[in-house]
This record gives C-alpha cells, structure tokens and sequence, in this order.
C-alpha cells in the first residue's frame, strides 16, 4: 500500500546534514497507533527510512508513546536506516522516504530495494512523488513505483491531504520560534 502524503517538505538538520520529514513521520505514526488499536503489536511492526534524523524522531516519539502506554510494547517497534536494516523483517514494515525535493539516498536502487521487501506481509511506502518529478524532472525508481501504485489497474495508493488529522501527531508537534512557525524534530519539553 502506497500513501502520497501531500502538502509537505523535508528539512535539513543543520548539524548532521540528514534529513527529516514531521509530516510523513506524523502519518507513519499515526498508522502505528491505529494498527496497534486493531490487534497488530508493535513487536509485528518497523520502520525504515533512509536518513538518521528521521529515525530520531521516531525513536523519540515511540518512547513518548511506551511511556505514555507502558503495556502496548512501542519500546519493541523496530526503527532504523536502510543501511542498518539489512536481515531484519517484520510482518508490518512501514517504509518513509523522507524526500520531497532531492532524491538523496532515495536515488540509489540497492537501498530502496531494501526498505521497500522489508515487510513479511505488508509494506506501507509513504512519501510525496508529485513533487519530487515537479523537482528532479525525470522517473527515478520510487517515482516509478509510486507512479505503478496509482495506476488505473492498481490502485493501491491513497492520498493523505494536507488537512488530514493524521498529517499531526501529539508526539511530533510544531512549535513557534521567534514568531513563525517551525516544525521541530525534537520537542523542547513534553507539553502536547
């Protein structure tokens, strides 16, 4: 199953250089959530994605969610690099491409290769190709893929608009600095 998550764009962090998406991070959480409240734990579950900042925000949110639900098991969602992924599997594997204007390590087909057969029997890929092909003007293979999904034939990919309520989560917030808003990878303090 495919998710166009629209309405969004990636953001560099300064001192790494990696990059992070809160938008698709809000939607893969958010499905997490909705999956572990209809019986798939999150033990069955992982996320890949290929950028390390964006695995610190779902590490950071799905801490704030075992602490919050001691008894759902978040601390056993697996969450990692596709670099890092190699050899592991769940039977539910969500996969975040993060990217909306570069392609990235998204570009290489080895790693999107990996991210994309790490579900036993489900893969969610999330991202936003519309915007990518506005941007690099040419069908790299997630295009493709995304572009195959939404096929009169197919369609096996639902659009998340910018107005979705799962486009936010309590645990991945915006935040206002200095007057204009920011959308913020680690939360400054625990208020919602």
């Amino acid at each position: 199953m495919f998710f166009e998550v629209v309405d969004f764009e990636a953001q560099v962090d300064p001192i790494t250089k990696s990059r992070f998406n809160l938008r698709i991070a809000s939607v893969v959480m958010n499905m997490v959530e909705l999956l572990v409240l209809n019986g798939i734990p999150s033990r069955d579950q992982g996320i890949v994605t290929p950028y390390m900042a964006q695995v610190m925000v779902y590490k950071y949110a799905a801490n704030r969610l075992h602490l919050a639900y001691p008894t759902k098991g978040y601390n056993q969602l697996l969450i990692g690099t596709a670099d890092s992924m190699e050899g592991e599997e769940r039977p539910v594997m969500h996969t975040d491409t993060v990217v909306t204007r570069e392609l990235g390590f998204v570009d290489d087909s080895g790693r999107m290769l990996l991210m994309i057969t790490r579900g036993k029997h489900v893969s969610m890929i999330y991202g936003n190709t519309a915007e990518l092909y506005q941007k690099t003007r040419r069908e790299s293979d997630l295009i493709w893929l995304f572009n195959t999904a939404k096929s009169e034939t197919r369609r096996i990919c639902r659009q998340v608009p910018a107005d979705s309520k799962y486009q936010h989560h309590r645990f991945i917030q915006n935040r206002t600095i200095k007057g204009r808003p920011k959308e913020r990878a680690y939360p400054a303090d625990n208020k919602h």
